[in-house]
């Protein structure tokens, strides 16, 4: 078990930061069907043996980023606007490029260029 170090303002270090990010990505990578945002607080709050008001907040952020970098998706989430919510009934799976990558099918051809377009 990782413990999550927190700076002298309560905020978590940025190598905290790293590992909520890095365990959001392990736990819903292998995720066929969608997950509640309430149980991926609880595994993370599991994972760091922390409560929520310890690690509540940046859940949200890693969340969010995850999102709007295109690893999960939601029905909470309007890519389009960048926007998203959390509600009792949001459910978030991993992208089609987060499962492309982990179940080895290619999502681009190897004569394709990558683009950061």
């Amino acid at each position: 078990m990782t413990k999550l170090s927190f700076n002298t303002d309560e905020t978590p270090t940025p190598e905290s930061k790293a590992d909520i990010v890095a365990e959001m990505i392990r736990f819903m990578a292998l995720r066929m069907e969608p997950v509640g945002f309430g149980t991926i607080l609880a595994r993370l709050m599991e994972v760091f043996d922390a409560p929520e008001e310890d690690i509540g907040s940046e859940v949200q952020r890693a969340y969010f980023t995850l999102l709007r970098a295109g690893l999960l998706t939601s029905n909470d989430y309007d890519p389009v606007n960048s926007a998203a919510v959390i509600r009792v009934c949001t459910v978030a799976q991993p992208s089609k490029s987060l499962t492309d990558f982990i179940w080895d099918e290619p999502e681009w051809s190897e004569d394709s260029e990558l683009s950061n377009d």
